[in-house]
């Protein structure tokens, strides 16, 4: 008849499984006193994994949001500089219009010019600007609108000497800018929240300050730059005053982004804490079970140690 050994290895499964579940006690009960927390929730506290993956949904949102509202604060931050230095050359440009005298305009016709095209250079630089990959005012920008194509085409479609010539190039710039798309988008920064992104005001103070550059570089020098002075530096100041209603604009949508980036920050702190909460241990009684669990360890090594020292006598 055959020796059987099946109860030997039964007990060799069990004895083998019993010491991996205790290691792994141990290693758990370690690592929890060590980080302060859980190391498996679902094992300890399987009556708040429900909560716990909630709350985690909840704090992920939230973490969301306030990445996109701080990439949109920083995007507003860099459309409001952009609008303030056109703004502020503008200005600076209708300031010398309506300070010079009659017999300065000769003398100041090449300064007069070069602001021009400087001013048209830079607004035409800032409104095709992005930030982030994401455009700042406009989301489509011909690549034919520059300085030197506007100024080329406006020599051959306007008349300098035209008594009207603000008002049609104003209309002419429109004309040109026609391709020219604004942006205008809905941007999610919270559980039903939204920000609308806007920039066709931009768009309309863009127009008023080209067409005032515009004729003033055109004009400079001549009879009709003269007779046209005090009209084209009120133009140009009535162009910075629109660029400043702009600003006010975006000024209150850059309040309500910072609130919200606020409100993001501390929903995501709530709910880590929260979760943090949840996975907090008692470090006492962590501590028992780790010695618990290290006793029960070191017992079964010392009757392994015992059994192999057993010989076939001792069996016998």
């Amino acid at each position: 008849m055959a020796l059987t050994v099946s109860g030997d290895r039964t007990w060799s499964i069990l004895f083998q499984n019993t010491t991996a579940q205790i290691q792994r006690n141990i290693f758990e009960n370690a690592d929890a006193l060590s980080s302060g927390q859980l190391h498996d929730l679902a094992k300890s506290r399987p009556t708040q994994i429900s909560v716990h993956s909630q709350v985690s949904s909840m704090r992920s949102d939230a973490d969301r949001y306030q990445t996109i509202t701080a990439d949109l604060a920083a995007r507003l931050d860099r459309m409001q500089l952009s609008m303030d230095r056109v703004a502020t050359q503008t200005q600076a440009l209708g300031k010398t219009l309506l300070s010079l005298s009659q017999n300065e305009t000769q003398r100041s016709a090449p300064q007069i010019e070069q602001s021009a095209r400087d001013l048209m250079t830079l607004t035409i630089g800032e409104l095709r600007g992005s930030f982030a990959g994401q455009p700042n005012f406009a989301s489509l920008w011909p690549d034919d609108v520059t300085t030197d194509s506007l100024l080329t085409r406006a020599a051959q479609d306007l008349d300098p000497s035209d008594p009207d010539i603000l008002t049609k190039t104003y209309d002419w710039i429109e004309t040109q800018l026609a391709d020219v798309v604004p942006v205008d988008t809905e941007i999610k920064v919270g559980a039903g929240q939204s920000l609308r992104v806007s920039t066709k005001d931009s768009l309309q103070s863009t127009v008023q300050t080209l067409a005032a550059a515009t004729v003033a570089h055109m004009t400079a020098g001549s009879n009709s730059f003269d007779s046209n002075l005090v009209k084209l530096g009120t133009n140009m100041l009535s162009a910075h005053d629109s660029w400043i209603q702009s600003q006010s604009r975006l000024g209150a949508l850059q309040e309500r982004t910072e609130h919200l980036q606020t409100q993001a920050a501390a929903n995501s702190y709530a709910y880590r804490y929260q979760i943090t909460e949840m996975l907090e241990i008692d470090p006492a009684q962590k501590a028992i079970e780790l010695q618990t669990s290290q006793d029960q360890l070191e017992k079964i090594y010392v009757l392994t140690a015992r059994l192999s020292k057993l010989t076939l006598m001792d069996v016998l």
